[in-house]
Formats: structure tokens, C-alpha cells, sequence
């Protein structure tokens, strides 16, 4: 990875499209690895069991992005997120911390 585990997103969002390096056959595109390896260090900063995230349901690519990481999805149901959100559908999706 021609990254630092620890990713800050603004880095990220200024190489994304520039410096990607090519895909292998049977490779995680890059936006999943940066997921799985997020993933990986929370559950090994914060001893989480199990993480949640619910992206919009109807933004299919972070959907996509999830299930490449690891992630399953649960359910679809619709929540207000945050005070300043307003109703919208979500995926609530989750993956657990390898035994």
C-alpha cells in the first residue's frame, strides 16, 4: 500500500484519482482496502466487537464498498441520523471482529 495505515481523508480525497496504482486479478479495489484496514485498526485501538455503519440506501457505492470489505447488511429502515439530517433510508450494515 503506497499509504500510511492511518489515512487522513482529505490525503486520500486528493490522490484518489490521481496515483492509484493498478489492480491485480483478485485484488480489493482501493476504496474497500482503505475500509477493511480502518476497520481493523478500530477494532484494534477500541477492542470493539462489532461495527455498525448505515449509509444511505439509495447511494449504491458505499453499499458496494461495504459488502467488499466484509461488511453484511442487516436491514433497510428509515431514521433521521443526526439533528441537522432529515427521514431517509438507510442500510444498517456490520461486521465483527475476527475470532
Amino acid at each position: 500500500m503506497i499509504f500510511d495505515r492511518v489515512l487522513a481523508p482529505a490525503r486520500v480525497a486528493a490522490i484518489r484519482g490521481a496515483l492509484l496504482p493498478h489492480r491485480r486479478d483478485g485484488e480489493l479495489p482501493f476504496d474497500a482496502r482503505c475500509v477493511r484496514d480502518s476497520v481493523e485498526l478500530l477494532f484494534e485501538a477500541l477492542r470493539l466487537e462489532r461495527l455498525y455503519c448505515e449509509p444511505n440506501a439509495f447511494n449504491t457505492a458505499p453499499n458496494r464498498t461495504l459488502q467488499k470489505a466484509g461488511f453484511k447488511c442487516l436491514k433497510t429502515h428509515r431514521t433521521v441520523s443526526g439533528p441537522l439530517n432529515y427521514h431517509q433510508a438507510v442500510t444498517r450494515c456490520v461486521v465483527e471482529r475476527p475470532r
